[in-house]
């Protein structure tokens, strides 16, 4: 029961990113369009393996199961690329399921000479709850996290793979990982906090460099109130989770109404095989670039 659990939270992860720029779909030829623009070949394989686990692990669609070694050695990006196109192509004549597949072991099916038993029914009565509490502790677990601040979490996950145009952001919000002094004296202490504001200018493009209408951050004294500032977008801190590392701020409404102010928080680990898992902690690790 413990593993359906921390496939259901997967799956519920990769079933969201479907509504996200983090998503490659529609056209086939989104996919070559797309790792092209990435420039490591760890990029790119992250890439793949979360759009292929998106259909498998978020739809339940086990027919486009695939390993991401053959023999002990990494798929080539040709091959997941290949892979996934097929998945674009056919799925446009698929029909996407209205919430992930809940993978409880299910009961052997008996037959049934003259009328149900009341155990009988009582035991798919069982069942049947075994998969709504399932999906009750799942969303808890979703809950905790979607609060943290971690790679585990949505504002991380449902990133799109390729850093947006400068232009494109104005008017949108960003996420910049600002180093952040706390305290004073001996008890001075420098932290990385996830600071939140909209794009209202481009003020160079090189450096590229925008002006921000920042949140306020009542828990950060110096910060109560909105401000204004400019802000370097780095390419080379795009997704990164280090000091003045940057993302998309990314629209939470679309899973708060999963859950309950009440939930309790169930812990989780990590997990394997299918299950996409970025190469790296800093989702680059550098390295030679393949073609597709």
């Amino acid at each position: 029961m413990e593993k359906a659990k921390k496939e259901l939270v997967r799956a519920y992860m990769f079933y969201d990113m479907w509504k996200t720029e983090a998503c490659w779909k529609g056209d086939p030829t989104v996919v070559a369009q797309k790792v092209r623009k990435l420039s490591t070949d760890n990029k790119k394989r992250d890439a793949l393996k979360a759009n292929i686990s998106i259909r498998v692990k978020g739809f339940g669609w086990k027919d486009y199961h695939i390993t991401w070694t053959h023999k002990r050695v990494k798929r080539s990006i040709r091959e997941l690329s290949n892979h996934l196109r097929k998945i674009i192509r056919e799925e446009a004549n698929k029909v996407v399921p209205s919430e992930p597949p809940a993978n409880v072991l299910k009961r052997r099916e008996m037959p049934v000479l003259g009328t149900m038993t009341d155990e009988r029914r009582q035991l798919d009565e069982k069942h049947k709850g075994k998969v709504e509490s399932l999906r009750k502790v799942v969303m808890m677990m979703k809950k905790e996290r979607h609060e943290r601040g971690d790679e585990n979490s949505i504002y991380d996950a449902f990133q799109p793979f390729d850093m947006p145009i400068l232009t494109s952001l104005v008017g949108e919000r960003i996420d910049i990982c600002w180093p952040l002094d706390k305290g004073e004296g001996a008890d001075k202490t420098t932290c990385n906090e996830w600071c939140q504001g909209e794009v209202i200018e481009i003020v160079k493009m090189n450096p590229p460099t925008v002006r921000v209408m920042w949140d306020a951050m009542l828990d950060v004294e110096g910060f109560e109130a909105c401000s204004e500032g400019e802000c370097e977008l780095n390419p080379e801190k795009w997704r990164k989770r280090s000091s003045w590392g940057w993302r998309k701020d990314i629209d939470v409404e679309l899973i708060e109404n999963y859950y309950d102010e009440d939930d309790m928080v169930v812990e989780e680990d990590d997990e394997e095989d299918i299950a996409y898992e970025s190469s790296d902690e800093e989702l680059d690790l550098g390295g030679e670039t393949e073609e597709l």
